[in-house]
């Protein structure tokens, strides 16, 4: 994202909220997905990284609207730090109708950072339940 800002005081309707940076909006996230398929065996692998957020408003981090950064010092950590996602999947197609799979979500457990919950506005956007396994056939009728 190159940009995101708000703007909600009435009074001074040119100052931006910058949004970007603050959680739940990090600057830089991608997800890079990728497949190898050979014979009767498939396999998947995700990677979900996300950028690094403000712990609290962008504006106490960054000059934002010609203004200086509103309380520069309010906390030694400033950001929550960036996080990669790793998930895998493996499948094998048992015959033409019906294949099994195999997967790992968020292969190395990582939690939500600095006491999250990964619930709610803003933390939503990190995995809240750990490393996820899951196994299941896929019929076609």
């Amino acid at each position: 994202m190159i940009q995101r800002d708000d703007f909600l005081d009435p009074v001074h309707p040119s100052d931006p909220d910058q949004v970007l940076y603050e959680l739940g909006d990090p600057k830089h996230a991608f997800n890079l997905n990728t497949d190898f398929t050979t014979g009767k065996f498939s396999f998947g692998y995700q990677l979900r990284f996300l950028g690094h957020m403000a712990i609290n408003l962008a504006e106490d981090v960054f000059a934002v609207g010609g203004n200086p950064p509103q309380n520069a010092d309010y906390a030694e950590k400033k950001f929550y730090p960036n996080i990669i996602y790793h998930d895998v999947r493996a499948a094998y197609d048992i015959s033409d109708d019906w294949n099994a799979y195999f997967g790992v979500d968020n292969l190395s457990d990582r939690i939500p950072p600095l006491g999250l919950t990964g619930t709610g506005e803003g933390s939503g956007i990190y995995e809240a339940r750990g490393r996820f396994w899951y196994a299941g056939v896929k019929v076609k009728f």
